[in-house]
């Protein structure tokens, strides 16, 4: 009997271990994608302010430029030069002032440039919607045996709840059910042709109406799930509909 402890007590500290290595492992796994994400998010930041940096000194130049320009033709203007010259000279200085003009026009139109994050909000509300990093479940007392695969599988007890909601117009048949992260149960529903949304109470929370019969239904994530729909006849409307869970409604 003592040898049986000290045995469960050994592999309870090595389970125990093992499983704060698992949830210190999945930290470093989120820390290391959010400080790619962060990286990324920079990298495209220094990126943009770059190109608006250079495009706004190319369009200071550009004006020095034209300045510089007709300062030079203005000064020879005024120099006593042949008419055909000072008329070539005069047309150079036309043309300088019609392209000034144009920038000067385009360079108002800009009024302030500046860059504007726009945060994930899926990402960030999928972090705060998490409760734990994973589901700890513990087991004792039981035995380790070989599983018949014969062997008939007996309920020894079992609850009942109602998830009829008053919008249902028939009786309720449950075809499929998913559960979230956070624990709380997804439905189909094919007779009144919904998917609804449980609590960790088994309570129906929201419902969403569905325009043919839902059959089977599976997680895509940890609070998304695909149901299959379809009409009792094949060429009728058949297809899968995509739902995630979002603060205690379906979307």
């Amino acid at each position: 009997m003592v040898d049986r402890e000290k045995d469960n007590k050994k592999s309870l500290k090595a389970s125990y271990e093992h499983n704060l290595e698992e949830i210190l492992n999945a930290r470093r796994q989120i820390n290391e994608n959010l400080d790619r994400l962060q990286q990324n998010t920079i990298r495209e930041l220094e990126s943009i302010h770059a190109s608006l940096n250079n495009y706004i000194e190319g369009d200071t130049k550009r004006c020095v430029e034209l300045l510089s320009k007709l300062k030079i033709y203005g000064a020879k203007l005024k120099d006593n030069m042949l008419p055909e010259r000072s008329f070539i000279t005069l047309r150079k200085c036309i043309d300088q002032t019609a392209a000034a003009e144009t920038l000067l026009k385009s360079m108002t139109k800009i009024d302030g440039t500046d860059i504007k994050h726009q945060p994930n909000r899926e990402l960030i509300q999928c972090l705060a919607d998490c409760t734990y990093l994973g589901k700890i479940t513990s087991r004792i007392g039981e035995p380790k045996h070989n599983v018949d695969p014969s062997k008939i599988v007996s309920i020894e007890d079992k609850s009942e709840y109602n998830v009829r909601t008053t919008n249902d117009i028939d009786k309720c048949t449950i075809t499929g059910i998913c559960e979230t992260s956070n624990g709380d149960f997804v439905i189909s529903d094919s007779n009144n042709q919904c998917v609804k949304l449980l609590n960790q109470v088994y309570t129906v929370i929201d419902r969403v109406q569905l325009l043919t019969y839902p059959r089977s239904m599976c997680n895509i994530s940890p609070f998304e799930m695909a149901v299959t729909v379809s009409e009792h006849k094949a060429y009728m409307l058949n297809g899968i509909h995509f739902f995630r869970v979002d603060g205690g409604t379906i979307i």
